[in-house]
């Protein structure tokens, strides 16, 4: 932090931050602490509540609900009301062409040499789980544009990288062509 400025601090005198609170770093007394025990002298937790200690919701049954009322929930989260919606995009429209095949991408996977054009990293050095391929990403983000030099091969990590700021990936893709050819 720059000189002068102090952040938060925990019962700092600054005026910004208020006086210190009335039992900061105060300890009970012994008198007290006497005084609580007595209160609780005598005092027999039942067994039910003894039972429960630590259990939270565990072994509680969930609510009942219908399926009409789930019906209905569902319906209420969908089209627009959905935490998912994107200008009204479907999945329908974003389906891939039937020539978008297996081949065709192995093919650009072989072209590249199994290599991620951006960090360089070779598919046997992949480690996603069960995924060990690389992803073939559209360069222009047209999936209908199957032209092999608008398709790249990218690792996991890079094609999410490159799903945000579009156009600084285009570029950076229209330079990355340039020096290849």
């Amino acid at each position: 932090m720059p000189k002068g400025i102090k952040g938060f601090q925990k019962g700092n005198n600054n005026p910004r931050f208020g006086k210190k609170p009335w039992n900061f770093k105060k300890h009970p007394t012994k008198e007290t602490l006497r005084k609580q025990s007595e209160s609780h002298m005598g005092y027999v937790m039942p067994e039910e509540q003894r039972k429960n200690i630590g259990l939270g919701n565990k072994g509680k049954k969930k609510p009942f609900r219908s399926k009409e009322h789930r019906r209905k929930i569902g319906n209420s989260r969908r089209g627009e009301k959905s935490h998912f919606w994107i200008d009204g995009r479907s999945r329908e429209k974003n389906k891939y062409p039937q020539d978008w095949v297996s081949y065709l991408r192995e093919s650009i996977r072989k072209r590249d040499c199994y290599i991620c054009q951006i960090c360089g990293t070779h598919q046997d050095e992949l480690n996603f789980g069960q995924v060990k391929a690389l992803d073939i990403h559209h360069i222009d983000y047209d999936k209908n544009n199957l032209n092999p030099k608008n398709l790249i091969s990218l690792c996991r990590s890079c094609h999410m990288k490159t799903n945000y700021h579009r156009k600084y990936w285009i570029e950076y893709f229209k330079t990355y062509e340039q020096t290849q050819t």
